[in-house]
């Protein structure tokens, strides 16, 4: 799981250097109760033991770090939500700077460590080892300390070892969980989407059928022409469903599809060789945006197909999409046929087409213009992100979980 929001914190080691590491951030999940009282059986368990008086799991934040969980005993001097600034050069600081193992048999005798903020506590001697989250994110450490030399052996930090490893595991569990129930929260929003898009189609289609009949559907002719019309964009509708069904995440990559509903209407509408060139590069949009993007492609290429090339020998249509900025994106379709007809604009065409054309780029929170030079070309400018709200601003908070 990677993090979006990182908090650093700066660290003082043994050797006096200041060290920046990232530390647990806004989006990592809480630490509940019953995970807490299980980590108090493991700070229990470590200093009975290894025998010694304290057995503590601390949280590093990035301007302090906290006794998460403290065994229970009558010469531990600690107790949790108790705080230190960071920067003293406590031991806990030298085992998240290094992201190693610290064994301190015994402070007083140490050049590094005799003047040690804990010793003050009466705490000479201390064995711990850092806590990360899955993503490698500094939790906090898992240590023991005591009052009098200890000579910590292998068997000592193979100990410390296995409940840190039970503490990680914890950490990935709630993580996974938090992943989940996002995933659930996710799938159940796209479900209600769409069926909101579904309903707002067969709308759109009944429409078209309206506006047919008005129109003046006298004929068979007239009528086949409607169905064909309707089947068509059936067609397109369908294929915009499935490519947002395979979809995993909110966010849609065009790339591929673009391509896919370019080659999709050329293979079934024109009846001559026609050359498509692309120039796409990465856009990832919202299920919204990419709907309407392809019912705009769709049409627009539909056009060009059935009106542009009767005259032209090599037909080309050429589809450009940019990236502009983080929530903007600009698409421009040409052809190199007939061109537009003089006075041509699409808010004043008749035809289905035309009007999606014109009303789409409104829906997508952008604009479009149009020219007739050796073909006609469409510019829109249009959002990623479309009828959402803008994104929060990253916090630099963390979640605070204290027994």
């Amino acid at each position: 799981m990677e993090s979006r929001f990182c908090n650093v914190a700066k660290v003082k080691t043994t050797d006096n250097a200041s060290m920046m590491l990232p530390v647990t951030s806004a989006d990592k999940p809480d630490i509940p109760p019953l995970i807490l009282g299980k980590w108090q059986n493991l700070a229990d368990l470590a200093a009975k033991s290894i025998g010694t008086d304290a057995g503590l799991i601390m949280r590093l934040s990035p301007d302090q770090i906290e006794v998460c969980v403290s065994s229970t005993g009558p010469d531990n001097p600690y107790v949790p939500m108790e705080t230190s600034p960071l920067g003293l050069g406590l031991y806990c600081e030298t085992v998240v700077g290094t992201r190693n193992v610290l064994n301190v048999p015994n402070a007083l005798v140490d050049k590094d460590w005799k003047d040690n903020p804990d010793i003050a506590l009466g705490m000479i001697s201390y064995l711990g080892m850092p806590i990360k989250w899955p993503d490698g994110e500094i939790f906090g450490t898992i240590c023991v300390l005591n009052r009098k030399e200890h000579p910590f052996a292998g068997v000592h930090i193979d100990i410390l070892a296995h409940l840190r490893l039970s503490i990680e595991t914890d950490l990935h569990m709630l993580c996974e969980r938090q992943r989940m129930e996002q995933l659930v929260r996710e799938k159940d929003i796209i479900l209600q989407e769409a069926h909101h898009r579904i309903k707002n189609h067969l709308h759109m289609l009944s429409g078209m059928v309206q506006l047919g009949i008005y129109a003046g559907v006298e004929t068979k002719q007239d009528m086949d022409t409607l169905l064909h019309k309707l089947t068509e964009r059936i067609r397109a509708i369908a294929l915009l469903h499935s490519h947002i069904a395979m979809a995993a995440d909110s966010q849609v990559a065009l790339g591929d599809f673009v391509e896919t509903i370019a080659t999709t209407i050329i293979d079934a509408l024109a009846d001559k060789e026609v050359n498509l060139d692309l120039d796409i590069e990465p856009v990832s949009v919202n299920r919204r945006t990419f709907f309407h993007l392809g019912l705009l492609i769709s049409e627009l290429i539909t056009n060009a197909l059935k009106h542009a090339f009767a005259a032209t020998a090599s037909p080309s249509i050429n589809v450009t999409m940019k990236n502009i900025d983080t929530n903007t994106f600009s698409l421009q379709v040409c052809d190199n046929g007939s061109g537009l007809p003089p006075g041509f604009s699409p808010k004043a065409q008749d035809s289905i087409g035309m009007m999606l054309v014109s009303d789409l780029p409104g829906q997508m929170g952008g604009s479009y213009t149009f020219s007739s030079n050796n073909g006609a070309c469409f510019d829109f400018i249009l959002e990623k992100r479309s009828g959402e709200p803008d994104p929060p601003m990253p916090t630099q908070g963390h979640h605070e979980s204290t027994p």
